[in-house]
């Protein structure tokens, strides 16, 4: 199968840039959501974090080890989990939101905890969730060690 990359990247961003002229304002927030971290290039992640910055730190949202499969995709695709190939890239700080982030290392935990926002975590507000996955979600001790707890949302910073 042979995608655009470019050109999908163009319109989202051409897309983006209307809503958030046309929309955001105090009450509506319009956020940048390249909705799965591994499906996306280097490219449109480089120009999210551009778009962000330049608009004064617009919010990311992105979900981002939510399955096993996600896990090993980004193990195998970058050598590295996708929570740290993303700090790399300097795309892991207060301003980005990563949902549904259970299938995370130790080393993971402590890079999101220095900065990013952890939205939707399992257990607490969705076990289900975990269950179906069966993730081996972090116990509550080892987030709040590092400064956040399984369930937090901090959607305030």
């Amino acid at each position: 199968m042979n995608l655009d990359s470019a050109g999908m990247e163009r319109d989202y961003f051409d897309l983006f840039d209307q809503l958030y002229r046309t929309f955001n304002s105090e009450n509506t927030r319009i956020l940048l959501s390249p909705s799965w971290a591994q499906a996306v290039t280097e490219s449109f992640l480089a120009r999210t974090k551009e778009t962000a910055d330049r608009l004064g730190k617009v919010p990311i949202h992105m979900h981002c080890l939510q399955t096993p499969i996600q896990k090993a995709f980004s193990l195998r695709r970058y050598g590295q989990t996708a929570v740290a190939w993303l700090d790399e890239r300097g795309l892991i700080d207060e301003h980005v939101a990563l949902g549904h982030a259970i299938w995370v290392t130790d080393r993971d935990i402590d890079i999101l905890a220095r900065t990013a926002r952890l939205d939707h975590q399992p257990p607490k507000l969705q076990p289900g969730h975990a269950q179906r996955f069966g993730a081996r979600v972090r116990d509550g001790p080892a987030w709040r060690q590092r400064g956040h707890g399984p369930g937090r949302q901090d959607h305030q910073r």
